[in-house]
């Protein structure tokens, strides 16, 4: 289903109070291991031209990202995913993998997709042999999640984002990398089918002008500046 998607950068103070107001509106996200949330890590993929990074600051309206992501540092769900944007709506498709499978695809090694009977990754291993797909980066974060019936609308505070080039990244441990934003800012993302519901987008307003970059976006912008990764070189 295409939905649509509003972003917000924050700082920790605003997300201390706007956690607390949506928090008595909606019911807290089923995955939550606790008030903090649960923590998200992904291995973001781009092609020898960084079409990803450079597509995304140009504000081209229809393109497709693809990641790896997993849950709680834990191999019970590990998920190919493509994110597809079309014109100001988007839909995920998703293709879950075992952790064999994520090891091969977060070295470089995308043969093991030659026999897949999944759509997403035939197209992912097409990708990698026309235009040279390959793991860019690692991304992590804790993310607080609530939801509402109406709408689907589901409101996420994403918080202590850190970054670091895709090698050697290990599903049980804490791969390091580079917190993106030192003053601790908070990423709000609203998702919604055709509408945000008055009560919500008033518990939420901060005045604040909605942010386009991804967080694909702003993590290569950080590796990329303090000269941890290259651009157009592979990680």
């Amino acid at each position: 289903m295409l939905r649509r998607e509003i972003k917000y950068l924050i700082s920790y103070a605003e997300y201390v109070v706007l956690s607390r107001r949506i928090s008595g509106l909606l019911s807290r996200d089923a995955h939550s291991f606790n008030e903090d949330g649960y923590l998200i890590s992904s291995v973001y993929f781009d092609d020898r031209s960084d079409s990803s990074f450079y597509e995304k600051v140009a504000g081209i309206a229809n393109r497709k990202k693809y990641r790896l992501r997993y849950y709680n540092r834990s191999n019970d769900f590990i998920v190919m995913e493509c994110k597809n944007k079309k014109g100001d709506r988007i839909e995920k498709e998703s293709a879950r993998i075992d952790e064999k499978t994520f090891y091969s695809l977060a070295e470089g090694d995308f043969d093991v997709l030659i026999d897949s009977a999944s759509p997403l990754l035939r197209e992912v291993y097409a990708k990698n042999k026309s235009v040279g797909l390959l793991p860019r980066l690692f991304c992590e974060y804790v993310r607080e999640a609530y939801v509402h019936p109406l709408s689907e609308t589901r409101v996420t505070f994403d918080k202590r984002l850190k970054c670091a080039p895709a090698r050697g990244v290990s599903i049980e441990n804490d791969p390091g990398g580079y917190f993106v934003f030192p003053d601790d800012s908070v990423i709000l993302e609203i998702k919604y089918n055709d509408f945000i519901p008055r009560f919500i987008s008033d518990a939420l307003s901060t005045g604040r002008i909605p942010v386009s970059s991804s967080k694909y976006e702003t993590s290569f912008e950080y590796l990329t500046t303090h000269f941890i990764l290259k651009k157009g070189e592979r990680s």
